[in-house]
């Protein structure tokens, strides 16, 4: 078998920071992807939490606690799906066909 060694390992300098890419066969496109990471890293220890992988992991974490609150309130609430009881209560029909509400 033929094979290749592709890996591509950069370093900057300044801030001593290492990155270690083989992400594809291909050499040019594992020195862009390291390239793309060490720009990132380099940014995330300059900008700390101002950095744009920082902002995007708060925002991410943000929407997790909003749907977490918004499921207790729900369950709480008991606002969560029931099925139909079967004592042949009817339905006002609400809309076009939908789900009614019970009379």
């Amino acid at each position: 078998m033929n094979k290749t060694a592709s890996c591509v390992y950069l370093k900057h300098i300044r801030s001593g920071l290492e990155v270690k890419m083989q992400r594809e066969r291909s050499q040019g496109l594992n020195r862009y992807y390291a390239r793309k990471r060490l720009c990132e890293l380099v940014e995330e220890e300059r900008m700390g939490s101002k950095s744009p992988a920082a902002l995007k992991a708060e925002k991410i974490r943000k929407q997790k606690q909003r749907r977490k609150r918004r499921s207790k309130a729900i369950v709480k609430k008991g606002e969560y799906w029931q099925p139909r009881p079967k004592d042949g209560a009817k339905y006002a029909a609400s809309g076009a066909g939908g789900m009614g509400y019970r009379v």
